[in-house]
């Protein structure tokens, strides 16, 4: 089942989004819940894990909050919470394309929606779903002669601390000898979804939360510097997720 949250504060396009999706044939079931708050939206992603986001950029002030969070702000958060979830982002005004960069979104839709777009922006994010699925493949390292699995969608990032390899995971950190070049050989066979930053780290673009020319910031808040090296290694990698 593929899980579907459709936001927009006017509520008449949330119900045509979600009209158009139903009656499409994508090959899998589909749960699709409509919100006209961004802050609803936020306080039910807590509870329930959704597979894709369709959220429109401007959002009208939530009386429960003090300040404007527009649908950007509210997608953040919410891949905070859950980092592989899809987004497409929707809006009427031009001129957010530098600032979504940010946000590593999956489509962009402008207004006035066209239901063709939708489907295929929201068919394409089901097919990329279906890939990570198909494609979480398991890392293996040794340490004191005892062998390890990770799979490669738990690991954040790989950090060289010469002649250690911290493999820093959701939620532990495991520490082997071994070289980052190896390692990235290896991770290139398995084909996952990693990029080297710098001579130091392999990142899981996975948690790559935004990025400039400069660093990746990850979900968690940390940043990781791009060196020069690597630039176009990063951009090529994050523009074709």
């Amino acid at each position: 089942m593929i899980r579907i949250a459709i936001c927009d504060d006017v509520s008449i396009i949330c119900l045509a989004v979600k009209s158009d999706l139903e009656s499409h044939n994508f090959g899998e079931k589909l749960k699709i819940d409509c919100f006209i708050d961004g802050m609803a939206l936020l306080q039910q992603a807590m509870k329930e894990k959704y597979d894709i986001l369709i959220m429109d950029i401007q959002l009208v002030e939530s009386e429960q909050v003090g300040d404007v969070l527009n649908g950007m702000e509210i997608s953040n958060r919410i891949k905070g919470i859950y980092p592989d979830i899809t987004v497409i982002f929707m809006t009427g005004n031009a001129g957010y394309e530098r600032q979504l960069l940010n946000f590593e979104p999956f489509r962009y839709i402008n207004k006035p929606i066209v239901s063709e777009r939708v489907i295929k922006a929201v068919m394409e994010a089901i097919q990329r779903i279906r890939k990570w699925n198909t494609e979480d493949k398991v890392f293996v390292f040794s340490k004191n002669k005892v062998h390890y699995k990770r799979k490669l969608s738990d690991i954040v990032y790989f950090e060289s601390r010469r002649p250690y390899i911290d493999v820093v995971g959701k939620d532990d950190v495991a520490t082997f000898r071994g070289r980052l070049d190896d390692i990235e050989h290896q991770i290139d066979k398995l084909k996952g979804r990693f990029v080297r930053t710098n001579k130091s780290y392999l990142v899981n673009t996975r948690y790559i939360n935004s990025y400039t020319t400069k660093a990746v910031r990850l979900y968690d808040g940390s940043v990781i510097n791009i060196s020069r090296k690597y630039l176009q290694e990063v951009i090529s990698k994050m523009q074709n997720l």
